[in-house]
């Protein structure tokens, strides 16, 4: 299967409904992308992998379907594929080490289901979560991964970059000696063209890092007291002070409203 920017949408939907069904690395590379592999089906996204362009490259593609009831709402909200399209040109204009975009489109034809999609070239590796978990992995090499982890966080805050979904899954590490970490994944980045890493905005990117450390990687407290102090160095604050605030902040208020507004509020295109 392949991807050109000028296909209609719906055909790509259906298209990629017939796939066969895997995830990377199950198969031979050849195998792999010859037709294009399903990895992810649902009601209103489907992700795979296929070819894209004139020049066939490797690329994971995200279509998104709204439902001809829902298309009222998305009337005053800008498509998510767009979102994330215009969060990674921002990010690479950034000089950050984020997945190159290969580009995006839009179909809303009234009195039909409307579709966007973006295309994102395919990167090579493990996820940091599947890397941290690797057979034999030492204490040393966990440390590294994680503090590389919040230097990149306090880099995209520094630019002015709120990530959203910020979590070990989202992070490949690349199979190069020193296991370079890409993010993926930036629907509901917001930018804000300014230094942000002292904002409270901040510590949302912190709590979702922390939470999927100790929950789904189940990483021990002295990996979590390693990551406040990377992000600190890196982002030019004292350790203690970036950990009581994160603290105060979970402890009064908590996240809740922060992960709101990242994904609903802030997605329309009038905002209060």
């Amino acid at each position: 299967m392949e991807i050109q920017s000028n296909n209609n949408l719906r055909s790509v939907w259906r298209q990629a409904g017939e796939l066969p069904r895997g995830v990377p690395g199950e198969e031979p590379d050849s195998m792999l992308f010859r037709n294009g592999l399903l990895i992810q089906d649902e009601r209103r996204i489907r992700i795979f992998l296929a070819h894209c362009g004139e020049q066939k490259h490797r690329c994971v593609t995200k279509i998104y379907r709204t439902p001809l009831l829902l298309t009222w709402r998305d009337l005053f909200r800008v498509p998510v594929a767009e979102r994330e399209s215009r969060n990674l040109k921002y990010a690479e204009g950034r000089k950050l080490p984020v997945v190159a975009s290969l580009g995006h489109g839009v179909q809303r034809t009234p009195g039909t289901e409307w579709f966007s999609l973006i295309s994102t070239a395919f990167l090579d590796g493990d996820t940091m979560r599947a890397a941290l978990a690797r057979p034999g992995i030492t204490g040393e090499e966990r440390s590294a991964l994680v503090e590389k982890s919040a230097e990149m966080l306090a880099l995209m805050h520094q630019e002015g970059l709120i990530w959203g979904t910020a979590h070990t899954g989202n992070f490949m590490v690349s199979p190069q000696p020193g296991g370079v970490l890409t993010a993926f994944d930036l629907p509901y980045a917001v930018c804000t063209q300014k230094d942000m890493r002292s904002s409270g905005s901040a510590l949302y990117d912190l709590h979702t890092m922390v939470r999927d450390f100790r929950r789904l990687c189940g990483l021990e407290e002295v990996f979590i007291d390693e990551f406040f102090s990377a992000y600190a160095r890196a982002a030019g604050r004292e350790a203690g002070d970036v950990r009581a605030q994160f603290e105060t902040r979970l402890k009064n208020r908590g996240f809740t409203w922060s992960r709101i507004w990242l994904r609903t509020l802030s997605s329309f295109r009038l905002r209060p």
